[in-house]
């Protein structure tokens, strides 16, 4: 049936003009190892305790080349690390990475909050910075941290 549609097709065609078959493009060209991963609602990565806790239902998903198994992005909320990233910008995180002084993370704390902050390590202490000078830098004992999970890249849909 789909061989004669495609020979009726070629037939209404001007001459010298053919049906090509549809050919699926790569995620990403000129690379082997871009996947997509989910992105998951800042409210669902703030209820879950580690990674393995995140929801099934994931809410859309969006292509990386980051490759951390457990890699999953967010959606930014917020002001405070602006202006080099702004709310609605997707954060690509390594939930499979350990966070290190100076790297950009997604923290989430014991007591209930979820943070995008540079993070400096003192001691058994973390220090999270945020970018916008208009918010204050924080200061929490290692056992106050929940998760912190070191952000791999960013998305940002430029045109809507």
């Amino acid at each position: 049936m789909v061989e004669m549609m495609a020979q009726q097709d070629e037939a209404t065609l001007p001459p010298g003009d053919e049906v090509k078959p549809a050919r699926e493009e790569p995620l990403c060209k000129g690379s082997s190892c871009c996947r997509l991963i989910p992105v998951v609602s800042w409210a669902h990565a703030g209820e879950a305790e580690s990674f393995e806790e995140l929801p099934e239902s994931w809410q859309d998903r969006v292509p990386t080349e980051c490759r951390d198994e457990k890699a999953f992005a967010v959606r930014l909320i917020g002001d405070s690390m602006g202006p080099l990233y702004v709310e609605g910008d997707l954060l690509v995180l390594q939930p499979g990475r350990e966070i290190y002084s100076g790297c950009l993370a997604v923290v989430r704390l014991a007591n209930d909050g979820i943070l995008f902050r540079r993070v400096e390590r003192r001691a058994e202490r973390l220090v999270l910075v945020p970018l916008n000078q208009q918010y204050k830098t924080e200061e929490f004992a290692c056992e106050e941290i929940a998760w912190a999970y070191p952000l791999w890249g960013m998305w940002r849909q430029v045109c809507k």
